[in-house]
């Protein structure tokens, strides 16, 4: 199995995916993800993310939400994110939007683009979706 593939099968075997969801992402061809439910050891839902494989060494996020915002979740899903695919050797692609569902907590766009960075996330300056930004594998 490619690690890209690897890295999605993960995040499925160990959480649910479903539209039933709150939420739905889809890809910049504009295909729908489902989105796939974080949840902590406890069983508590942390929040939602949407994974896609982009190529055989690299997966699109396509959406990550918070179940509750500015408590240190999407900084969790993150962490977890970033680890599997340390592990499986693969990179990360997104374009970081905020999420305007609600907009009491919306996160500002730079304050994001800042969060990403802190996880290795660079921008992209060649693509037309901005602010597209990319991660490459620590160690892989």
């Amino acid at each position: 199995m490619a690690p890209a593939a690897a890295f999605v099968a993960h995040f499925e075997a160990s959480f649910q995916r479903g539209e039933w969801l709150r939420g739905c992402a889809y890809t910049f061809e504009g295909e729908k993800v489902p989105p796939i439910a974080y949840e902590d050891p406890a069983g508590t839902r942390l929040g939602i993310f949407s994974i896609q494989v982009r190529s055989p060494d690299a997966v699109v996020l396509c959406l990550i939400r918070s179940e509750v915002q500015r408590r240190g979740h999407g900084r969790r899903m993150l962490t977890a994110l970033c680890a599997e695919a340390d592990r499986q050797g693969v990179a990360l692609t997104f374009q970081a939007v905020p999420d305007d569902s609600d907009p009491e907590t919306q996160i500002p766009e730079a304050k994001l683009i800042q969060l990403y960075r802190e996880f290795g996330f660079i921008e992209n300056p060649a693509m037309k979706h901005k602010p597209y930004m990319t991660r490459k594998p620590l160690n892989p």
